[in-house]
C-alpha cells in the first residue's frame, strides 16, 4: 500500500523548481529539499542507482509516507523557502541549515537621527522604521558587490557609532575625507541635513521608472556613471 501510494504521488510531481517536503505517516517532516527540476529530484531517491543512499537518507525513506511539493519562479525563491522551512520544521533528517543561520540583508537604519547602511541576518519586525532589501543567497557577493558598490556612489555612513541628533563628541573619520561618507558629525549637517537625503537612498534599491521630464537636471548622466561599476 505504501509504495502504491508513493508511485502514485511521483507520477504527480511537476518539473518545475520547488522544494519538497517528505513526511512520515503521522504528518511529521522528515526532511526537506530543494530542486531545480522537482521531478527529476524526488524521483532519484525512488530510483536504482549505481551509487547508493547513505545510510541516514536510507533510514529516512523507510519512514516517507507522504510527499509534498511547493512551486517557486526561481531556484533562488527555492534555496530561500528551503532555508526557511527548514528552520520551522526542524526535520531530523537535515542536517545542514538548522541552527539559527540566516540569509544577510542589506539595511539602511532610517530610525537612526543619521541614517547608516549595514548588512543584518536578522531582519527587524515592521514597524522598527529601518528599510530592509534582500535577502541575498551569496553572502560575498552582498558585501563585496552590493554593498561597496552603493558607498561608492551613494555616500552614506557605514561606521557603528551611536550618533544623536545633537551633541556628538566624536570626529569625522577617514571616510568622509575620501568623499564615502556625509560627514554627519560635522556641526552644519546636526540641523539633520543628512536625513533629508533618504527618500533618494532607498529610492535607489527600488529602481522608479520615472519619465524623463520629470527626472532632475544630470539624473541620467549620473546613471551612466554608476551604470559601469
Amino acid at each position: 500500500m505504501r509504495n502504491e501510494r508513493l508511485r502514485q504521488l511521483l507520477q504527480g510531481v511537476p518539473t518545475t523548481p520547488g522544494v519538497y517536503l517528505m513526511k512520515d505517516a503521522a504528518g511529521n517532516v522528515l526532511y526537506v529539499g530543494k530542486a531545480a527540476n522537482l521531478r527529476s529530484r524526488v524521483r532519484s531517491y525512488f530510483q536504482p542507482s549505481a551509487k547508493p543512499h547513505t545510510p541516514l537518507i536510507a533510514a529516512m525513506l523507510e519512514r516517507v509516507w507522504d510527499i509534498e511539493v511547493l512551486h517557486t519562479a526561481t531556484e533562488v525563491d527555492a534555496l530561500v523557502l528551503e532555508n526557511n522551512l527548514i528552520k520551522q520544521h526542524q526535520p531530523r533528517y537535515n542536517i545542514k541549515l538548522k541552527d539559527d543561520k540566516r540569509y544577510p540583508y542589506l539595511c539602511v537604519t532610517t530610525s537612526e537621527p543619521f541614517p547608516r547602511i549595514r548588512i543584518t541576518r536578522t531582519v527587524g519586525v515592521e514597524n522598527d522604521g529601518n528599510r530592509y532589501w534582500g535577502p541575498f543567497v551569496h553572502s560575498k557577493a552582498t558585501r563585496e558587490d552590493r554593498f561597496k558598490q552603493l558607498t561608492r556612489v551613494f555616500p552614506i555612513r557605514t561606521c557603528h557609532l551611536d550618533l544623536k541628533a545633537h551633541g556628538n563628541a566624536h570626529r569625522v573619520c577617514l571616510d568622509y575625507h575620501i568623499g564615502k561618507c556625509p560627514g554627519p558629525l560635522r556641526r552644519s549637517n546636526l540641523s539633520g541635513g543628512v536625513r533629508g537625503d533618504r527618500p533618494k537612498r532607498g529610492a535607489v534599491f527600488e529602481r522608479p521608472n520615472r519619465p524623463a521630464s520629470e527626472r532632475a537636471p544630470g539624473a541620467d548622466a549620473g546613471r551612466r556613471r554608476g551604470a559601469g561599476l
